[in-house]
């Protein structure tokens, strides 16, 4: 994995810091699962394209409490999430009735990009508050993975939602 995922996109460096490396997974024991009928492993290279795979990596809870909305994500993957490549990112989507909606997208900046990359590192438990504005009561959750830079977010893989109502 080392030879194509290092030298561009530092996942390795990534894995060396996960409880992934340190329990001695390795990177194919998640992206390349050994085959059902036997006879080595899956090429078909599980990744940022697959959205049941996509879905595992991220463990999250939403709640209000006081005014405010809290998010807490949980990173399941042995490197940050999203993964590697710039063109990948994360959008979390507060929807408070009455208001536009906020977005919050997570993602590795573009080469020059004057940009903090602000993707979950390895095993990272982040937590968020979105305060409700004025007059709200009730607050929507949407979380998607965008695996291409232009996709809109709508085409975007639907990790989960989540609103108060429920």
């Amino acid at each position: 994995c080392w030879p194509c995922h290092e030298p561009t996109h530092q996942a390795f460096q990534e894995y060396e810091t996960s409880q992934a490396f340190a329990n001695g997974k390795r990177c194919q024991d998640c992206h390349m699962p050994a085959r059902a009928e036997g006879g080595g492993h899956m090429h078909g290279g599980l990744g940022g394209f697959n959205q049941e795979f996509v879905r595992r990596a991220l463990a999250w809870e939403a709640r209000l409490e006081g005014r405010a909305l809290v998010l807490q994500l949980e990173n399941r993957t042995g490197h940050k999430f999203p993964g590697e490549i710039s063109s990948r990112s994360f959008l979390i989507r507060v929807h408070f009735p009455g208001h536009a909606p906020t977005d919050l997208l997570l993602r590795k900046p573009h080469k020059g990009e004057a940009r903090a990359d602000d993707r979950l590192k390895p095993d990272e438990r982040r937590t968020l508050s979105f305060p409700l504005p004025e007059g709200a009561e009730e607050a929507r959750v949407e979380l998607r993975f965008l695996p291409l830079p232009l996709l809109p977010p709508e085409h975007g893989f639907l990790l989960g939602e989540w609103s108060s109502r429920d």
